[in-house]
């Protein structure tokens, strides 16, 4: 249930300081701006205006649906913090999203937030059901969050009604869900498949592991091209699924776990393994082309530029591998395990690392252009837009950077 917070005790105080001050009409239409405020910024969240989707939005992880991270912003070498916020609560795998001048996203205890991305001062948020540990995904005004570890898998939030659409349980879900065309793409963590539809949440087609009886489930970032679907499972296959009717394509033995994720890198399909290994694999037929140790356990999906491959280590390492033949670019040593995945935007790779470092590296060469020590761990990927990072730490609290004034 959601839970709005008493205004009277708010309101009333502050009307009786302004009211020598007011003519009758100004005093009312005070009282209703006020009112406004007091409902969207503690108690709720609603969005009382049409909603723009603009350029250098983010309404899913990674910017797209390939979930190759490469932002389209312009960020300088020289950054400096612009504010801080406390989110009362910690965020799981997934990263904030951009909405029309806004930072929006999830806790994981079970918070829907929404941020002024100029003042970092709260729009409103409003407390959900469940935990949510992915990134949500966003189509115009409607927020679709994966949840787990309560009644509910899945709930779509109406923006602008400040209500929720709908609400399901299908099974728990620890993933960023992929939008395309009005329906919705998730695993569960217990081997299953889902694509339900946008506006009702209705089931259109499900998929499960055959013969699931170690229970291997899906946890890792999955990734889409025009026709498949490609979910990486705890049982060490890479399995791709027709996006239209669910049907099993390929599933391919990568060695071991993806805990982290896949992305598209052209052709390909890149996917990071626990045991250390990062693998490109053909979409069409399953067979892999390439496979680059990293010497480490990878906890972390991969982040695309171009050719690129990005990717940390829980050793400390980053690495930059040639996409097309799986040989090493470069590594730099971050002196912190790396958790969560990078993100890329003008010729540099965003990461935060578990010793409470957030770093910009160069994309070319991984030289460190830009360190700052931040007040708790990086578990959860940065995200870049409107020429600003925005990341979070396990103390709740979420940065912004920007370019310093001149």
């Amino acid at each position: 249930m959601h839970r709005f917070l008493p205004t009277s005790s708010i309101l009333l105080p502050t009307l009786s300081r302004i009211h020598g001050s007011l003519s009758a009409y100004s005093l009312l239409h005070t009282a209703y701006f006020l009112l406004c405020l007091v409902l969207v910024s503690c108690g709720g969240l609603r969005i009382e205006r049409s909603i723009i989707v603009r350029p250098g939005d983010v309404l899913t992880y990674g910017g797209n649906n390939q979930r190759t991270a490469d932002y389209d912003s312009s960020i300088p070498d020289s950054l400096v913090e612009y504010w801080e916020k406390d989110l009362s609560a910690g965020m799981g795998s997934g990263s904030p999203l951009l909405l029309d001048s806004m930072v929006v996203g999830g806790s994981l205890r079970g918070e829907l937030y929404a941020i002024n991305i100029r003042t970092g001062k709260l729009v409103g948020s409003v407390r959900l059901d469940d935990a949510t540990p992915g990134s949500p995904a966003i189509d115009a005004n409607v927020v679709v969050l994966p949840m787990s570890g309560g009644n509910e898998s899945m709930e779509a939030y109406n923006l602008n009604d400040g209500r929720t659409v709908w609400r399901k349980k299908y099974e728990d879900v620890e993933m960023s869900p992929l939008l395309i065309a009005k329906r919705v793409y998730f695993g569960t963590i217990a081997g299953s498949i889902y694509c339900i539809e946008r506006i009702s949440g209705d089931v259109v087609w499900k998929y499960e592991l055959p013969d699931n009886r170690r229970f291997n489930g899906f946890h890792a970032l999955p990734a889409a091209n025009d026709s498949l679907l490609f979910f990486g499972c705890d049982d060490g296959s890479l399995y791709a699924l027709r996006i239209s009717d669910g049907a099993l394509r390929w599933n391919t033995p990568v060695g071991g776990p993806i805990v982290g994720g896949t992305a598209l890198m052209g052709d390909d399909v890149v996917a990071t393994t626990l045991p250390g290994s990062v693998i490109a694999i053909n979409p069409a037929t399953g067979a892999i082309r390439w496979t680059s140790s990293t010497g480490s356990a990878l906890y972390a999906p991969p982040a695309v530029c171009g050719d690129t491959v990005v990717v940390g280590g829980i050793d400390g390492i980053m690495h930059a591998i040639d996409g097309r033949d799986g040989k090493e670019i470069w590594k730099t040593n971050l002196d912190g395990p790396v958790n969560a995945g990078a993100a890329i935007a003008g010729g540099k790779v965003f990461v935060g690392t578990l010793k409470k470092i957030f770093f910009a590296l160069s994309l070319a060469d991984g030289h460190i252009i830009f360190s700052k020590e931040l007040d708790g761990r990086v578990k959860s990927p940065a995200v870049v837009g409107y020429e600003r990072v925005f990341v979070t730490t396990d103390e709740f609290t979420l940065f912004c950077f920007g370019k310093a004034a001149r």
